[in-house]
């Protein structure tokens, strides 16, 4: 039975979020639903017994609270971090530079997918130091992004090298 309500609760909120609905209210609802769904079948409780506050409905704001101030202000100040990088980079052209410098002997490979293909493996080697895939998408749209297309690869297709780059190591 909770199967089946964990499925009625993500299609629920995958049809609000295709109806243009608020993603962030549209999330929160369903995981406090799911929580609580979990918690009237017996799955277990919200937060430890000593962590308790001892009402299942502050339970979940507490966990809410939790988990956001740890998580967030870790992947917030790196995504900072990377970001700041990469607009300073730009701000004094770098990018341009770095562009102007790798496009010639890149050229004579005479296969931009190639240099394609390598950027995508070197993105998962950055991976390993960055763990964050908006900080390296960051990073790699700055850095890379304008070497393929400057090497005559489609934006369409260098957005989504940069843009996957992380997907199978998450």
């Amino acid at each position: 039975m909770a199967l089946v309500i964990s499925f009625l609760i993500t299609f629920w909120v995958a049809y609000l979020i295709y109806k243009k609905y608020k993603p962030q209210p549209v999330l929160v609802i369903g995981g406090f639903i799911l929580m609580y769904t979990a918690v009237i079948f017996g799955y277990g409780q919200i937060l430890a017994p000593k962590a308790s506050t001892g009402s299942i409905l502050f339970d979940t704001f507490q966990f809410m609270s939790q988990t956001l101030s740890s998580r967030a202000a870790k992947l917030g100040l790196n995504i900072m971090c990377v970001g700041a990088f990469a607009k300073y980079m730009d701000k004094i052209g770098a990018s341009r530079a770095l562009v102007r410098m790798t496009i010639k002997p890149l050229l004579k490979l005479k296969s931009p997918y190639l240099v394609l293909s390598l950027s995508w493996v070197l993105g998962l080697c950055i991976g390993l130091c960055i763990n964050s895939a908006s900080g390296l998408a960051m990073l790699l749209m700055v850095t890379v992004f304008p070497i393929l297309v400057g090497l005559g690869v489609s934006r369409l297709a260098a957005t989504a090298a940069v843009a996957s780059t992380l997907c199978f190591d998450w």
